[in-house]
């Protein structure tokens, strides 16, 4: 009989102490791999290709392109999984153990779209985190520095035109865009997909964006304290093109919380429904807690160009909104889409307390007195309201002399113990939102008239105040053989983010000639040496989500068409030529916020004034005072009451031009 030799004191000691250190390598093992590769196994481990603790993105990348059916994600005890970008196939479940956690890997992700895991054109591929669950992390601090470009698209897990995906059981925490993409690409859609059970926390643009899906569910998931790059909500449905459908959409038992912008976002004013399919989106027992803006936002119109009307279903049954920020339910829709919402047993606690309404509709039409096909009903809805106002806010975005007839129902509101329901009558809703409609002055078409500056000879200026949203194209005359210089700063809008571009100058016959980039939170200046001819040249400076602040130029200058500024107070000026028999500016708020506007004419007369204008409003001058002729002056202001952010003017009758001083106005030339 053989005697087990007892080990000493020591050795034992060594023995344990060996078999605790963690391995942080492995190596591959290559009698295993090869039955994966001849087919002979359907399951395999990631660490039969090895392990590396400082960087396993080779190992993992070729554990997934073995195709095995079935590939473990297993718990190392060295720590996580470090990786850059990976790409995934088809016909592959992924099973992370629980516990497991891919991190990706310090100073990489240095592309703007790259993304940690990656289904692009794939099918029938399952992400499943075992047990409590697995983590995918990122680090957004890091993509916030100046070490990188910034961008909104590194995604935890982006999907493009899959089939058959499901991503179960996972925490996506962190990334430098959405926690999950759902996107399209080459007229191919996402179809059948399934999230369930997944926490999104953290990320930088959104918790989830769906782009374009046919046949989605979400389930069982939670989207939290989202911040960083607008829009910042817990889900966004924004589609980017017309073809892009969202078809038999559900997401149930799901939470946004915390999130900087929106809980449930539809941004839609892209989609063609009558070419590509109506939506068909529902919200089951969900919640939208302490988000900073709207629990529910719908918007479908474009304020540029008439849109296609759209058509579908929205339903949003059995879910509470509460404590957000903003109004628990905006819908902004164009007036003739055909598009029915239902809100039933849905429950409203203290929602956008200083705002003017739990509860905001607006309407935008293109033909006065059209008709509004839609439905908004309201069953069995609830408003617990600690503020004493009105539970609905309705607009007529255009003045075109609507009321709220596409709503109907009843609402129920709770305050200081009392409790009222007030049925949505035809009656009701005629007596307390009657209708609004104005005479509608012809616009200046800018593509048909010839624009010349008002001085032949202007002066150089330096001017401060008007912060135009998102910046864009700024419209300079030039003589040939002139200089131009324009100086401008790029400017942060709340805690949005903002990423050095380049700004570009076309001049009249098409031509661009970069004349270098503006930063995010730095002045530049810009120059063209000497103009090839002379015209109207086409100076466009970026300002992302944020703003760009004019600050110089020595050539005249103008913004046009619909102008948005931002936080603005200052001055702008427009030129009323001779002739002009009468003009009118139109002018409106984005949703609850709003400015203070006065206009003065040449004389510097005040001529109007008005103050907390959110809704739209149009002054129209008399023909005494549109014989004025000259430089008029638009001064804005901080509202007394409205928040003061973004802002839209647009002039009717004379040439919708706005310029940053009087000396560098324009006007159509005779």
């Amino acid at each position: 009989m053989q005697t087990r030799k007892k080990l000493p004191f020591f050795g034992l000691a060594l023995t344990v102490l060996l078999t605790a250190v963690p391995v942080f390598s492995q190596d591959a093992q290559p009698l295993m791999i090869d039955e994966v590769l001849s087919g002979t196994r359907k399951e395999a481990r990631a660490s039969w290709w090895g392990y590396d603790a400082k960087d396993s993105t080779a190992i993992l990348q070729a554990a997934i392109n073995s195709e095995v059916p079935r590939l473990i994600i297993d718990k190392m005890a060295a720590g996580p999984w470090i990786t850059r970008p990976l790409t995934l196939v088809s016909n592959q479940e992924i099973i992370f153990e629980e516990g497991v956690e891919v991190q990706a890997l310090r100073g990489a992700y240095k592309g703007r779209n790259d993304s940690m895991l990656n289904l692009v054109y794939i099918e029938n591929v399952t992400l499943l985190g075992q047990g409590t669950g697995a983590t995918l992390r990122m680090f957004k601090a890091d993509y916030h520095t100046d070490a990188y470009e910034k961008a909104e698209w590194r995604h935890g897990i982006t999907l493009r035109g899959t089939r058959n995906v499901r991503i179960e059981n996972l925490s996506i925490i962190d990334s430098g865009g959405d926690g999950i993409y759902v996107g399209a690409g080459a007229g191919r859609y996402c179809t059948d997909t399934v999230i369930r059970k997944v926490i999104c926390d953290g990320n930088n643009r959104q918790g989830i964006s769906v782009i374009a899906a046919i046949n989605l569910l979400i389930e069982d998931t939670i989207m939290r304290n989202t911040w960083g790059t607008a829009p910042q909500a817990g889900i966004d449905f924004e589609p980017n093109h017309a073809h892009e459908p969202l078809i038999n959409c559900v997401m149930r038992n799901c939470i946004t919380e915390n999130n900087a912008g929106d809980g449930y976002e539809f941004y839609l004013p892209n989609m063609d429904t009558q070419k590509y399919g109506a939506i068909t989106i529902t919200l089951e027992n969900c919640v939208s807690r302490g988000d900073k803006r709207r629990a529910f936002a719908f918007i479908s119109r474009s304020r540029r160009t008439p849109k296609p009307a759209m058509s579908g279903l929205v339903r949003v049954v059995n879910c509470t909104f509460e404590n957000s920020g903003s109004p628990a339910i905006g819908i902004d829709t164009k007036a003739n889409d055909d598009l029915d919402f239902e809100f039933t047993n849905l429950k409203i606690r203290d929602c956008g307390v200083n705002s003017s309404a739990p509860i905001t509709i607006s309407t935008h039409n293109y033909t006065d007195g059209a008709p509004l096909p839609g439905k908004v009903a309201f069953t069995n809805v609830t408003v617990e309201d600690s503020v004493d106002r009105p539970f609905l806010r309705y607009s007529d975005a255009s003045l075109g002399g609507y009321y709220p007839s596409h709503v109907g129902g009843a609402i129920t509101v709770v305050r200081d113990g009392k409790t009222t329901t007030q049925a949505l009558t035809q009656e009701w809703l005629k007596a307390t939102f009657p209708s609004r409609i104005v005479r509608r002055l012809p616009k200046v078409d800018l593509a048909s008239v010839e624009l010349t500056p008002v001085e032949a000879a202007p002066a150089a200026a330096a001017f401060q105040g008007l912060r135009f949203r998102r910046g864009g194209d700024f419209l300079v005359y030039a003589n040939q053989g002139e200089a131009i210089e324009v100086k401008a700063y790029y400017g942060r809008l709340a805690k949005l983010e903002g990423a050095t571009a380049k700004v570009v100058l076309t001049d009249p016959k098409g031509r661009k000639t970069e004349l270098g980039e503006i930063k995010f939170q730095e002045e530049a200046t810009f120059t063209l040496a000497s103009a090839p001819m002379t015209g109207l040249y086409r100076l466009n400076i970026p300002g992302g989500s944020c703003w760009i602040e004019l600050r110089a130029s020595n050539r005249p200058i103008a913004k046009a068409g619909i102008v948005d500024v931002v936080a603005t107070i200052g001055d702008a000026f427009f030129h009323v030529p001779d002739g002009t028999p009468e003009f009118a500016i139109h002018c409106w708020g984005e949703g609850e916020e709003g400015a203070k506007v006065t206009l003065f004419d040449p004389a510097g007369n005040k001529v109007w004034e008005k103050d907390n204008v959110t809704d739209i409003e149009q002054f129209i001058t008399t023909p005494q005072q549109a014989a004025q002729v000259g430089v008029w002056k638009l001064r804005f202001d901080r509202a007394s009451k409205a928040f003061h952010e973004d802002f839209h003017v647009e002039l009717y009758g004379v040439p919708s031009l706005l310029s940053p001083a009087p000396g560098l106005t324009f006007t159509v030339k005779k």
